[in-house]
């Protein structure tokens, strides 16, 4: 099992896609164009498939912000909160000496404003 920390800030196409509802002119009552920010403990554990790769199922716990807020709560904005998500990831050993090179797929849920994200990520790496 390995653990380390993940910091992602991460923008996505989430124009038109209206959280808080629309008003009475049928406009969305928030933005429907916001950034997302990550900042998260991840766990994953490498499974190897065949010689040099790897399937790597992972858990992700976090914190989340988001600017502008596209939800409004019983407290008012809701621009931040706790995430929860879970994803795979998929690696290959180069044959250069420490080096590999993978993509991961990351589904998260940002409690609060009740959000789901998924992201997919190109992943290289060199272990010292």
């Amino acid at each position: 099992f390995s653990s380390w920390s993940n910091s992602t800030s991460c923008c996505g196409s989430n124009a038109a896609n209206c959280f808080s509802g629309a008003n009475a002119r049928g406009e969305c009552a928030q933005t429907d164009n916001f950034t997302v920010a990550f900042l998260d403990l991840t766990g994953a554990y490498l499974v190897q498939l065949a010689e040099r790769f790897y399937l790597a199922p992972k858990l992700a716990i976090g914190y989340t912000t988001l600017d502008p807020a596209p939800v409004v709560g019983a407290n008012g904005p809701e621009n931040s909160g706790i995430n929860a998500g879970a994803g795979v990831g998929i690696e290959y050993a180069t044959s250069m000496d420490h080096f590999s090179i993978g993509l991961d797929v990351l589904g998260r849920y940002i409690l609060g404003p009740n959000i789901i994200s998924l992201q997919f990520f190109p992943r290289v790496k060199y272990t010292f």
